[in-house]
């Protein structure tokens, strides 16, 4: 008999090769079985993400946690989430820094929390969580595209652009875009504008 596990089986392989409409027609058929099964929940939510769909992404982490508040992953993601949109930021926080009450020690909720507060303007604040989470995680480019965003926040263009270099070679996401963000902090020479440079654009970031 085919059982809940059969099911998000088949929606990671699916995933793997990028059919996301597919793994989530096979997800929707196992929560048709197991409607309360919390990884086909989360799947399917995370894989409505992937796709762009947002508020039906959204709505699914909603389900998932009021049915497992506990749920650190989700709470996460969906704080995550919506940091990265720039919205509902002081939610965002609170979604992370529920998930850190559960698990303090996981950089990938600490970098959440320095990114939903770096999004809300609270720079300095957003560093102490950023520059842990690198601790913990040293490897991770999204992680050092983060902290590079911090130091040039700062002003501290030879630090930021260690940082994106880093995120360059451990595979960041979206080299193009960050390889954009890597020119102006290079500028040197003053603008019409002035001599500031502009603010670091946001990254998306796959969902964790």
């Amino acid at each position: 008999n085919t059982d809940a596990g059969d099911y998000l089986r088949a929606s990671l392989i699916y995933s793997r090769y990028d059919k996301f409409e597919l793994a989530d027609e096979v997800l929707t058929g196992g929560l048709k079985r197991f409607p309360e099964d919390s990884t086909l929940l989360f799947q399917q939510a995370s894989t409505l993400e992937q796709m762009g769909r947002a508020e039906a992404a959204e709505k699914g982490f909603r389900r998932l946690i009021e049915q497992e508040p506990e749920n650190a992953q989700a709470l996460n993601y969906l704080g995550y989430m919506l940091a990265e949109s720039g919205q509902k930021l002081d939610e965002a926080i609170a979604l992370v820094g529920r998930a850190l009450r559960i698990e303090p020690r996981n950089g990938a909720y600490l970098d959440s929390m320095g990114w939903a507060l770096f999004k809300a303007g609270m720079t300095r604040q957003a560093g102490s969580y950023l520059l842990d989470a690198l601790k913990l995680i040293p490897e991770d480019p999204t992680i050092r595209e983060h902290v590079g965003d911090y130091y040039l926040a700062l002003g501290q263009r030879d630090e930021a652009l260690l940082h994106y270099g880093k995120a360059l070679e451990l595979g960041a996401a979206d080299p193009d875009g960050l390889e954009r963000k890597m020119r102006p902090a290079e500028v040197t020479e003053p603008r019409e504008s002035g001599t500031a440079n502009d603010p670091p654009d946001s990254q998306s970031e796959e969902g964790r």
